[in-house]
């Protein structure tokens, strides 16, 4: 009878993790080949819907596991307040920070409204893009707050 020594780590990596970064590196992929040297104005709408449908950010135990993970594994900074959509954002892409944001303000619009996966890119048209969708966030988080407050 084999006996293994206790704390022992094991060679195999959790299958989470394998999982995990397979769908990070194939994001990373989607973010570049939106901002190649012959790129369309809209091409990163494609990176947003992956990130968008690669877990399901309506439900708040889901995605607050998969923020954690994903800021374990890749060394990214958390604060109180940073959604885990923006934690994948900051896994995957290398725009500035002002962008990142706004991606993740207007993904966050997007599950708050409740939209389809498949019709994701619509939804952002019919909103006025991503910066119409972060601004739309914006102010349904600042009448939240205003709701939170007059209570």
């Amino acid at each position: 009878m084999g006996l293994i020594k206790k704390g022992a780590a094991s060679t195999k990596p959790l299958a989470w993790k394998v999982e995990l970064r397979a769908k990070i590196e194939e994001l990373r992929r989607l973010e570049q080949a939106a901002f190649g040297p012959r790129h369309g104005k809209t091409d990163f709408h494609g990176y947003l819907r992956a990130v968008f449908n690669g877990w399901d950010w309506a439900n708040p135990k889901v995605s607050r596991r998969v923020g954690r993970r994903v800021a374990k594994l890749y060394r990214i900074d958390t604060r109180k307040n940073k959604i885990p959509i923006r934690v994948v954002i900051d896994a995957t892409c290398k725009q500035d920070r002002q962008t990142k944001s706004r991606w993740a303000q207007a993904l966050e619009y997007a599950v708050a409204r409740g939209a389809r996966g498949n019709a994701f890119k619509k939804f952002l048209k019919e909103n006025g893009g991503v910066f119409g969708c972060a601004t739309k966030m914006a102010a349904l988080r600042k009448r939240k707050l205003g709701l939170e407050r007059s209570r």
